[in-house]
């Protein structure tokens, strides 16, 4: 009734199953990890993505989108550019 993939056994409708058809439909298979946590708030969840995703707002990558910026430099050490490998890597303040 449903469609292939969609339906349980007893032809009920099962909406896990109807969002692995989606996914497997319309997500690019990167190989990553889409799918979030439930156990994790909302916005550990959205960082992580976007960790992923390489759409962390740093300095640096505002300005690689042609938002004019001040300054790129860490505001924490004022060292080197604010980036996402030296924010979570490298800087003794983080």
């Amino acid at each position: 009734m449903f469609g292939v993939g969609i339906t349980g056994n007893d032809d009920s409708f099962l909406v896990r199953s109807a969002r692995t058809h989606i996914d497997l439909a319309l997500l690019p298979s990167s190989g990553l990890l889409v799918r979030w946590c439930k156990y994790l708030p909302r916005k550990v969840n959205v960082l992580l993505w976007r960790l992923q995703h390489k759409r962390l707002p740093t300095r640096c990558a505002l300005s690689n989108r042609g938002i004019t910026i001040d300054n790129i430099m860490c505001a924490l050490c004022d060292a080197v550019p604010e980036q996402v490998k030296k924010e979570l890597c490298r800087c003794s303040w983080t």
